[in-house]
């Protein structure tokens, strides 16, 4: 599909619109603007209609040629948990991950948008790992609503994590630390075989 990414960073909104032809990637558009007061943990509707005027200003001098785009969640608005779990079929495993699930996540499942990965299964000990990703509903609303009112249409919704470990690594490199520098905080995640497996936010960035 062709699409953007949106980011929605607490010190700077950014666009970046990148096609891939054979094992090339090309950058297409890009584009930043500042992030109105508050960013994407405000709850003013107000201010969450500053923010989609902000995306709108960024898609605006960035010109890429869709309004569809994936948005990224910031890291410390996700819960990701990698669990191990007795080997299980596609079936099994989605008839028992909410029940699973409700071990790790420290937030009702009702509340939350709840998505799953094999990361890795074992033949020899019967075991397999599990990503576990989810984020509370309102928070997804919020950022649907700000997306939706900058005129996009959100494709796809997923954390910095995910789509830090697929940009930076490649599924056979060795266990890697990626160290995000952001303007306020820095996120540090372990990616493994593909999968980003764990990630910490510290509230320390550039502008220090």
């Amino acid at each position: 599909a062709h699409l953007f990414g949106l980011d929605i960073g607490r010190s700077f909104i950014k666009v970046v619109e990148v096609s891939q032809s054979k094992d090339e990637k090309i950058l297409k558009a890009a584009a930043f603007v500042l992030t109105p007061p508050g960013g994407m943990e405000t709850e003013s509707p107000t201010d969450l209609g500053k923010i989609s005027q902000e995306i709108k200003n960024c898609v605006k001098k960035a010109k890429p040629g869709t309004n569809n785009c994936v948005v990224s969640l910031t890291e410390s608005q996700v819960i990701t948990r990698l669990i191990e779990l007795p080997s299980l079929t596609d079936k099994e495993l989605s008839a028992a991950i909410n029940w699973e699930a409700e071990q790790y996540i420290p937030l009702p499942i009702k509340d939350v948008t709840l998505q799953y990965k094999i990361a890795s299964k074992n033949l020899a000990s019967g075991k397999m790992e599990v990503m576990l990703t989810a984020a509370p509903k309102r928070v997804i609303e919020k950022y649907l609503t700000v997306v939706k009112g900058a005129g996009l249409k959100a494709i796809a919704l997923e954390p910095e994590s995910a789509a830090l470990t697929r940009a930076l690594t490649k599924p056979n490199d060795p266990a890697t630390i990626i160290v995000s520098l952001g303007g306020t905080s820095t996120e540090l995640i372990i990616a493994s075989g593909g999968n980003s497996l764990f990630s910490r936010s510290i509230a320390t960035g550039g502008s220090t």
